[in-house]
């Protein structure tokens, strides 16, 4: 009994030990697409966060949007992350159970006049999107979508899974979001 005990916990100790040499950590970026302009330029997603990090290199103060227990209300808080990014916009939602744990950022680019948006996530996303009623799904978008436009000062954002379309049970998301200040 002692001996299989034993073999048991030397195999998860080795499967932790691999995952934690090939893994990528929840915070760390995979989105280095250059956004093509209708003037030809090109900015990728570092250098745009570039411009985001205080001169000083002192945390930033981030708007983090989720549901409140009124059901149509959107609560807010304010959180300090150390750096503006995609990643950690969506790792504070994920704390407030805006997005699964598996939901990734594909890809974010923000326009030349830097009013619209687009984040591409994972599948992991859209297949918790999925599991929502219409209610419970149109507070997650509303605060993501708020999340995402109050830190980057936009007016609309399209979220994509994959590069495609996002598409759930209830809707088919086509259209830029834009602010929600009350749900339906």
């Amino acid at each position: 009994m002692k001996k299989s005990s034993i073999t048991i916990l030397g195999g998860i100790l080795c499967m932790a030990a691999v995952l934690a040499a090939c893994g990528e950590t929840a915070e760390t970026g995979n989105y280095t697409a250059l956004e093509i302009t209708s003037s030809g330029s090109a900015e990728t997603v570092e250098e745009l966060e570039a411009e985001s990090v205080t001169a000083t290199g002192e945390p930033e103060i981030v708007t983090i949007y989720y549901g409140s227990s009124m059901g149509k209300e959107l609560s807010t808080e304010e959180v300090e992350v150390p750096r503006k990014t995609p990643e950690t916009i969506i790792g504070e939602l994920r704390k407030k159970n805006i997005v699964s744990v598996d939901t990734k950022v594909n890809d974010f680019t923000i326009s030349e006049d830097k009013e619209k948006l687009t984040l591409d996530l994972s599948a992991g996303f859209r297949d918790y999107l999925k599991t929502m009623e219409e209610g419970s799904e149109a507070v997650i978008m509303a605060a993501l979508t708020n999340s995402f436009l109050a830190a980057y000062d936009a007016q609309e954002m399209v979220v994509t899974i994959n590069g495609q379309r996002l598409e759930t049970k209830n809707r088919v998301y086509e259209e830029g979001l834009r602010f929600v200040d009350m749900l339906d």
